[in-house]
């Protein structure tokens, strides 16, 4: 049996986790249980909707809740601090011989058995694009001051993670520590790294203390571009970031309509962006895109001209 989790908090995680609930109950057949993880409501996180719980209820899943004291402990948070959801979402004991996390911006686009997603290591996860701005060397030397390493390791992208459940309490210890650490304020400041990114970057360093043996699972399972192949080739999992790209696309906009048909019946309480993609409005959905494009296109430049502008931390 395996467990497939992602994390839901109020806000735009919400829409998110519906969507790939209802993916999941469509398109993965085999032995699973999937678990919605709740992060108890704080100052800095919000809580779920009575609609939400009803609609996740009604796609099946299993709902837990759990406490996360690292964002608890935080006067005023920092990008990426959220990811740390994650992390204690993950150390609930579960009874499955693998667990799958997937972010909640992800969505499954064809059938696929549960069982394909496992290829016999202790952690699995599709190799991310090569982020330069990660000074790799500079961390090495920080974390592993007694060993002459200058390499850079794999960059996973932690969107798509399958673990091997024996394995997950020991690499789970690791990776948070190595995440505590990297959200110091005095090595936040040292620019070594997106703050963004630290669940990726801390995975990454956590794996390469604990020498643990990794597998790579192919793009298909965690594809992240824009635009979607042609339909032989359909990827398994869409990792969209943003409700703009599935307005772009035809294929996941059809699938987010019959979606919202029969889970949506009211798109009051959606975000904003949300709320745009479950109406019928094109102009507005226009608007959401070009706004999505010209926020790449920032990001882009922010990352190649400003890199402090991409590594500034404070929200």
């Amino acid at each position: 049996m395996t467990d497939i989790l992602a994390v839901c908090h109020g806000g735009r995680l919400e829409p998110e986790c519906s969507f790939l609930a209802w993916s999941i109950k469509k398109y993965v057949r085999g032995d699973y249980t999937f678990h919605i993880a709740i992060p108890e409501p704080s100052k800095h996180i919000l809580p779920v909707k009575k609609q939400t719980l009803c609609i996740l209820e009604k796609l099946g899943c299993q709902v837990f809740y759990f406490k996360n004291e690292f964002v608890e402990k935080r006067e005023s948070l920092v990008k990426g601090d959220l990811t740390s959801n994650k992390l204690f979402a993950l150390g609930k004991h579960f009874k499955g011989s693998h667990v799958v996390f997937l972010d909640s911006d992800t969505v499954f686009t064809r059938e696929i058995e549960i069982h394909k997603l496992i290829k016999g290591h202790p952690l699995q996860a599709v190799v991310a694009k090569r982020n330069d701005s990660v000074k790799w060397a500079a961390l090495f030397k920080y974390f592993f001051p007694e060993k002459c390493e200058n390499k850079v390791p794999e960059f996973l992208n932690a969107g798509v993670l399958v673990f091997e459940n024996k394995f997950l309490e020991n690499i789970l210890k690791e990776w948070e520590s190595v995440f505590s650490q990297l959200s110091n304020k005095l090595l936040i400041n040292k620019k070594l790294y997106p703050v963004f990114f630290r669940d990726q970057i801390a995975l990454s360093l956590a794996l390469q203390a604990k020498k643990i043996e990794t597998g790579f699972l192919c793009p298909e399972y965690n594809y992240t571009k824009i635009l979607l192949p042609n339909k032989k080739k359909m990827p398994v999992i869409m990792h969209y970031h943003h409700p703009a790209v599935i307005c772009i696309n035809f294929f996941l906009r059809r699938q987010f309509d019959e979606f919202a048909a029969s889970c949506l019946p009211d798109n009051n309480n959606l975000p904003l962006a949300w709320k745009i993609l479950a109406s019928k409005g094109i102009i507005a959905k226009g608007i959401l895109v070009v706004q999505y494009i010209y926020r790449v296109i920032i990001s882009r430049i922010r990352k190649e001209i400003c890199p402090y502008w991409f590594n500034r931390s404070v929200l």
